[in-house]
This record gives structure tokens, sequence and C-alpha cells, in this order.
């Protein structure tokens, strides 16, 4: 049997606000599903998103260390 987990559940283990939550439901980049006005979030979609994150690496910048040190000569 999955375990359902609300928005505010989620975003108190995640340590964030619920509106944060809310908004990765709205944009689908956390399944999920609505019962009545109310979202709910399977377990198996938990994990999936807790993982795609985890898969990302920060992208190094493109900008040259030597280019960032310098103020920018645009007005």
């Amino acid at each position: 049997m999955s375990r359902y987990y609300t928005p505010r559940t989620l975003s108190q283990t995640w340590d964030c606000s619920p509106d944060v939550v809310y908004d990765l439901l709205r944009t689908g980049k956390l399944k999920g599903f609505r019962v009545g006005r109310h979202w709910r979030v399977s377990d198996e979609a938990r994990l999936e998103y807790e993982q795609r994150k985890s898969d990302t690496r920060p992208r190094p910048s493109k900008t040259p260390t030597w280019c960032r040190r310098w103020p920018s000569h645009r007005a």
C-alpha cells in the first residue's frame, strides 16, 4: 500500500515553504494528484523527485575565472 503526502508534510520534510511544493506541483516538476481541492503526492513520486534532484550537479560557469574578477566595463 502506497503512502501519500500533503504539500505541508513534504515542506516540513524538505525544510521549505509549502508554497514551494505547490509551485512544483503546478509546474509538473513534482508529480501529484488532486483530491477535491487538496493535493496529494505518492511515495513513488516523492522518491522520483528526490532522486532527480540529487542527480543534478551544479554546472560550472561559462565565464572564465579571470573575467569574473574584473569589473564590467559596460555602462
